[in-house]
């Protein structure tokens, strides 16, 4: 009822002229004179809807992994496709109905892939002991280890034997084919 109310003042009032004293309900349509320029075709006659995400991220980015997420790049543009992937609770997911009509991946580029080789025990990362930390019962201590790994995006600063250009510059190698 509201928003019927609402709606109904938002059509040319009698109060809606300018000092010509046309009302703004008389101007044409921008597409009734024909297209504007030589590059300009015109409108769309069907108005075309085109559904699709242009911030999606992956387990790459250490936002996304510290909630849960484990899909890689391939898995999210296979799931954009309509395919089934697996949720992190281990069941399959798809889109209902078709394809999205446009997708993108936009992983964080600091710490891409940290997350996952934190996890990794081959990984020289999972044995600093900021990862213990990290995974501390204690909020204060999880909080302290996740602000130490985030500072050097913020001071330039590296962490002492935390070296993380490895663990990027192969994940980003590893990602960039899917984006050409």
């Amino acid at each position: 009822m509201v928003c019927f109310l609402l709606l109904g003042g938002c059509g040319p009032s009698a109060e809606m002229h300018d000092r010509a004293g046309t009302s703004s309900a008389s101007i044409p349509p921008a597409d009734a004179a024909g297209p504007a320029s030589a590059t300009d075709t015109g409108s769309n006659p069907l108005r075309n809807a085109y559904f699709g995400d242009l911030h999606v991220h992956t387990s790459n980015s250490l936002d996304a992994y510290n909630v849960g997420v484990r899909a890689t790049p391939d898995d999210a543009y296979r799931y954009a496709r309509g395919d089934p992937v697996e949720h992190p609770l281990g069941y399959p997911v798809r889109l209902h109905g078709a394809p999205l009509d446009f997708y993108a991946v936009t992983d964080h580029a600091e710490n891409m892939g940290v997350a996952r080789a934190i996890e990794d025990p081959e990984s020289p990362l999972s044995a600093h002991p900021l990862v213990k930390q990290l995974y501390s019962n204690n909020p204060d201590e999880s909080w302290a280890a996740r602000m130490t790994i985030a500072a050097p995006q913020l001071t330039g600063e590296p962490v002492p034997g935390f070296d993380v250009a490895p663990v990027t510059g192969a994940t980003w190698q590893a990602s960039y084919p899917l984006t050409v």
